[in-house]
């Protein structure tokens, strides 16, 4: 498994910042009463909700570019996403190995 490089890492945060500085708190504007829903969820428990997005849907980038947008803090997603990841991708893995095993 290969690490991610600090210029990977630094360019990913940039973006984000970036992401955030052009679009604020744009999802928080939001005039749909599901939008606002979804969007009060995140902001009562960020780390709960993240992780539960993580689970479902992984690396998303549109995940990556909405949470920018919606307020929750740097320290609350890293967070989440560090426990929402391990287990889609031990699914992941283990689909690899029962596919190669079935078809070899």
């Amino acid at each position: 498994m290969q690490a991610i490089s600090p210029l990977a890492r630094l360019t990913r945060y940039r973006r984000i910042l970036l992401i955030r500085q052009v679009g604020g708190d744009a999802l928080q504007h939001l005039d749909g009463k599901l939008a606002r829903r979804i969007l009060s969820q995140l902001d009562a428990h960020p780390i709960s909700s993240i992780v539960a997005l993580r689970v479902l849907f992984k690396t998303l980038p549109a995940l990556n570019y909405a949470r920018a947008m919606s307020g929750v803090r740097m320290r609350a997603y890293l967070f989440a996403t560090l426990l929402g990841l391990p287990l889609p991708n031990a699914l992941y893995c283990l689909f690899l190995i029962f596919w190669r095993s079935f078809y070899n």
